[in-house]
């Protein structure tokens, strides 16, 4: 504890964290992303860090909360609204306005922490000269990344401070100043002694997260699956009417959104499956499952490897191996009573010694104190 006391006196940086205001910010927020910006936003305001968070006002009441807008510009719309694609850029256009005219009111006093995927308010803060780091939360080949490295020039780029979430989703880009894993929450997700024999999966209702792999896995495995999440626009809504619901039965179970304080519950299960579809930066749902004791069998994509110890904390599947994935399934189906348990306790040990939210926390009090100094 003294240890600790000491950091939180010598780090004295203000710091504005800025949130995609599409959802809501919150401990079962429908992304990682706001999930993770709740999170960390929480355990800043443990260390006493004078941190500010910008979201939209119905996220989660954290008191460093200051709403960039009342609601949520996308998950408070209705579903018949967003099936609209006029809408979508009417809503595009607002946030722009409402980032545009945030900027625009700082003074430089503050470091600001951009954690999220537009790339107009972070290109308006370089231009600005404010002191910045950006947690790269997607892909690098996204539309926004690239468009900031069209934008910028060379001196402007690494003035930003990117922070990749995993060596797999940075390593062909070439402003990085730095890779913090994302991290989970201990307390809220205790390891569990008591489990069902089921599979699940959890995410959203996207080709993307490859949910119908996992199902067609199951079946062919001849096992239990529990699917946990629900669809929200026009996408999901199509994907979950196409690929899912067709498949529902009395053993592939749809249990619908879980709340964060029943996720913790649903992950105590045999496995949680991962599925996807595209190479993920990271995989929040996989140090969740973890962190409870239940291990991961998934496709070995992205940033899967670097979060998934094979054979110790699950199972690498090569990627779009539905078959590998069955197979997968009845491996762990068929390990003795001793080995699984040692893969769940194996689970728990790697995610408090790598994943925890607390060293995250402390791993960004660091950049931050090192960005701050810079700016002199």
């Amino acid at each position: 504890m003294k240890n600790l006391s000491m950091r939180q006196e010598k780090n004295n940086t203000p710091v504005s964290i800025v949130s995609n205001i599409f959802n809501p910010v919150g401990p079962a927020a429908p992304g990682g992303l706001e999930v993770f910006n709740y999170y960390l936003t929480k355990e800043l305001e443990e260390r006493n860090l004078d941190v500010e968070l910008y979201a939209s006002g119905d996220s989660e009441k954290l008191k460093s909360l200051k709403p960039l807008v009342e609601l949520s510009l996308g998950y408070s719309q209705t579903q018949e609204f967003l099936s609209v694609p006029w809408n979508y850029r009417r809503l595009t256009v607002r946030e722009f306005l409402i980032y545009t005219d945030f900027i625009q009111k700082q003074k430089g006093n503050r470091l600001i922490h951009f954690s999220l995927v537009n790339f107009l308010p972070i290109y308006l803060a370089v231009k600005q000269n404010l002191p910045i780091l950006v947690t790269l939360h997607m892909p690098i080949d996204n539309l926004h990344y690239q468009s900031l490295q069209q934008l910028l020039n060379k001196d402007e780029l690494r003035r930003v401070h990117f922070i990749g979430i995993s060596q797999a989703q940075v390593k062909n880009f070439p402003d990085v100043f730095r890779v913090i894993y994302n991290g989970v929450n201990l307390e809220i997700f205790p390891f569990l002694e008591n489990f069902r024999e089921n599979f699940i999966w959890i995410g959203r209702f996207v080709k993307e997260k490859g949910c119908s792999d996992a199902i067609e896995a199951a079946e062919k495995a001849k096992v239990t699956l529990e699917i946990a999440g629900a669809p929200h626009d026009k996408n999901e809504n199509d994907y979950f009417k196409e690929k899912i619901k067709p498949k529902i039965s009395t053993k592939i179970i749809h249990k619908g959104f879980v709340k964060d304080k029943q996720r913790s519950d649903f992950y105590a299960a045999k496995a949680l499956l991962f599925t996807p579809k595209w190479d993920e930066p990271f995989g929040l749902v996989m140090t969740e499952a973890m962190a409870c004791g239940t291990p991961v069998i998934a496709y070995d994509r992205g940033a899967v490897s670097e979060i998934i110890q094979d054979r110790k904390t699950g199972f690498l599947v090569p990627a779009d191996d539905i078959e590998g994935l069955a197979q997968a399934i009845n491996r762990m189906q068929n390990l003795s009573q001793e080995q699984y348990q040692k893969m769940r306790k194996n689970c728990r040990d790697h995610i408090e010694k790598n994943f925890s939210f607390k060293k995250v926390a402390e791993d960004y009090l660091q950049t931050y104190q090192e960005v701050w100094n810079k700016r002199i």
